[in-house]
């Protein structure tokens, strides 16, 4: 369908299952801002990804990310935001870009 496929922009078009995107495997650059994404296991099959945007969704459980090797930027603000991991905060401070602000206010959970 489209195997060169490296960047796409879907925001806000009420996506709420983002698992068809996850054939698009050599995608780098991906926003989904502004959809209503809440489970994002299905992004994991995007090793090549070095930018996601997931601002605006539903997300309470990003840990799933943590298995994108080539993730530089993740923008994940004005999402329900739930730290169950403990490692999750430290790891995501490793990308070159992350913005997390305006997300409840904070984590739910200590975060270490």
């Amino acid at each position: 369908a489209l195997p060169a496929l490296e960047t796409l922009d879907v925001r806000d078009n009420n996506v709420a299952d983002p698992a068809p995107v996850a054939s698009l495997t050599t995608l780098t650059w991906l926003d989904l801002g502004d959809n209503d994404i809440a489970d994002v296991t299905s992004l994991t099959a995007l090793s090549g990804l070095v930018s996601l945007d997931l601002r605006g969704n539903l997300i309470t459980d990003p840990s799933p990310l943590l298995a994108l090797p080539n993730l530089v930027f993740l923008h994940l603000d004005n999402n329900p935001l739930d730290c169950a991991d403990p490692n999750l905060l430290d790891v995501l401070m490793q990308l070159a870009g992350l913005v997390v602000g305006t997300n409840g206010g904070q984590f739910t959970h200590d975060c270490g």
